[in-house]
């Protein structure tokens, strides 16, 4: 009921520039959103070139290994490196490795000994910014080892049939055992 705002008048300009502050936040936010291009070429190559075609509205790639052809899989640890090449990319781009089994929607039909072997050699460079290891699995020694190569595990749950019942307690499940928690 005071009319006289000076008293109150430091604490209004703070609120006032705060809001202003978050608007311009959020502005920015939504002018570059985070995009993530899946890989989807049978070689390093094609990947290559389907990154290079989209990097302007590209923030991250995905690497789908599970899709690429056995030469192009043992190489798969070149990727990240390969991106600089592409026009002018001054930044390094993330790069998520993901090698989905048939099960959760990707090719790979393999026994998970051979993906557990190639994420330990794959992982030796420390080049990949992201993992992703679906619901079940990777020991926490695989965790472990992508930790100590500065990767950020993303755990995943891929379910076809229907809404994921209990979603509240797999998503705690999920970040309970890595880094980022994703369902698809």
């Amino acid at each position: 009921h005071d009319p006289c705002i000076v008293r109150r008048a430091v604490p209004v300009v703070e609120a006032a520039a705060a809001f202003v502050l978050a608007d311009a936040i959020l502005a920015d936010e939504a002018a570059h959103p985070r995009i993530c291009l899946s890989l989807t070429g049978r070689t390093l190559e094609e990947d290559l070139a389907q990154y290079c075609a989209e990097r302007y509205f590209t923030d991250m790639v995905e690497l789908r290994v599970d899709l690429l052809d056995a030469k192009n899989r043992a190489r798969a640890a070149e990727f990240p490196e390969m991106l600089r090449t592409c026009g002018h990319t001054p930044r390094k781009v993330p790069v998520i490795l993901t090698y989905r089994r048939k099960a959760d929607g990707g090719a790979f039909d393999g026994d998970e000994k051979t993906r557990v072997a190639f994420f330990k050699r794959a992982l030796k460079g420390g080049r990949f910014a992201y993992v992703d290891f679906e619901e079940g699995f990777g020991d926490a020694d695989l965790v472990a080892r992508a930790h100590a190569a500065g990767a950020k595990v993303i755990r995943s749950l891929h379910d076809f049939t229907g809404p994921v019942k209990n979603l509240s307690a797999r998503l705690k499940r999920l970040s309970a055992a890595g880094d980022i928690a994703k369902v698809a």
